[in-house]
């Protein structure tokens, strides 16, 4: 399940910064993708991961080994959240990760 396109600003101490970023879940069943169609779900999803995005600084994303980590923190939280009730998120894709 792809979530629409995430434009935000990461920490830096040293600049202001932009992360464009597109997002894919895989998921662990079909029932999850019918809960991801409802707007209201798919919106606190987003929401969940543009905070997380928007939270972690720079030097957190710079390196490709940094952005694995970066992929599971999302994983945990999307799982954690208790947002989707019929399976979990079994994997994350960046489609599109440019940071400038």
């Amino acid at each position: 399940y792809r979530l629409e396109e995430i434009l935000v600003n990461p920490i830096d101490d040293k600049a202001l910064r932009f992360l464009n970023v597109l997002v894919t879940f895989e998921l662990e069943n079909e029932e999850m993708l019918l809960e991801l169609k409802d707007k209201l779900v798919s919106a606190r999803v987003r929401d969940l991961v543009f905070k997380t995005l928007g939270s972690m600084p720079v030097v957190n994303m710079e390196s490709s080994e940094k952005r694995q980590g970066l992929k599971a923190i999302l994983q945990k939280r999307v799982n954690e959240s208790g947002l989707l009730t019929s399976g979990e998120v079994t994997g994350v894709l960046f489609e599109r990760f440019i940071l400038h």
